[in-house]
């Protein structure tokens, strides 16, 4: 049976400043809330004006031990923090927040956060990205939960460069029961649920799929897609688009030899 797809939606392709804001966080750090909250901040202004800029909210897993376990930890977030950290000053700690790829600084400063964002949104994009297609793909038997195909356009990069795409979840909150914010309910913003990367080509087009993780809201769930250096993970141009959520195909019948 054929994908159940939304209309076609194509995404304008963008070149003007933008910045790309990445907060390395946890549930269990006490130190972590106030930088979820400058975070927001961030979402809610891109929200509200439409500035250009994208917040992504990845949960490390590497607080777990402490007694909580993050929900949306996910132990290649942390490894994508050790790769930042070898990119730029080889420190990895949280709440640490990175501004397209190029600057870190722990992520409760919010007045070197705004630098880095004034920074950066002075700067025109390198690289042009349009989300041509977001698609629902039909349920498996093998698998109950949804996917989304995305496709992709790219220019301006170089083969070899990186596109990245995240499934981020708005609003959402948690009560905290153990750990260092026990007794806590934590509100989060533009939380990383499925995130998935490829190395480009020189033609820069194609798709990839995305599973939709359980529990995560489509109607408060968007994309974020970015492409970044090979080598140096800066960040050249990033975009943003919604999921128009239609109704999923049956599970496939299996194959009858």
């Amino acid at each position: 049976m054929p994908p159940t797809a939304s209309a076609p939606s194509i995404h304008p392709v963008h070149t003007e400043p933008f910045a790309l804001v990445e907060l390395f966080t946890s549930e269990g750090c006490s130190s972590c809330p106030p930088a979820d909250a400058l975070l927001a901040g961030f979402a809610d202004d891109a929200e509200r004006t439409g500035h250009r800029i994208f917040a992504l909210s990845f949960h490390v897993d590497y607080w777990n031990y402490l007694g909580w376990k993050d929900p949306f930890s996910r132990p290649e977030f942390s490894e994508r923090q050790q790769r930042y950290a070898r990119a730029l000053d080889g420190q990895v700690y949280t709440p640490q927040m990175i501004v397209n790829g190029a600057v870190g600084f722990i992520g409760s400063q919010s007045a070197q956060a705004h630098a880095a964002l004034a920074s950066a949104l002075a700067q025109p994009a390198t690289a042009a990205i349009a989300v041509t297609s977001v698609t629902r793909a039909p349920v498996s038997a093998a698998s109950a939960r949804a996917s989304w195909r995305v496709g992709y356009k790219v220019t301006g990069h170089r083969g070899g460069d990186i596109l990245n795409l995240a499934l981020v979840e708005r609003g959402l909150s948690v009560p905290v029961r153990r750990g260092e914010n026990g007794g806590r309910t934590l509100r989060h913003e533009n939380v990383v649920r499925a995130f998935r990367n490829v190395r480009l080509d020189a033609a820069g087009s194609g798709s990839l799929e995305l599973e939709m993780p359980e529990g995560v809201a489509a109607d408060r769930a968007f994309l974020i897609a970015y492409a970044q250096g090979g080598e140096s993970l800066a960040v050249l141009g990033a975009a943003r688009a919604g999921l128009r959520d239609s109704p999923p195909s049956p599970p496939s019948s299996p194959s009858v030899p």
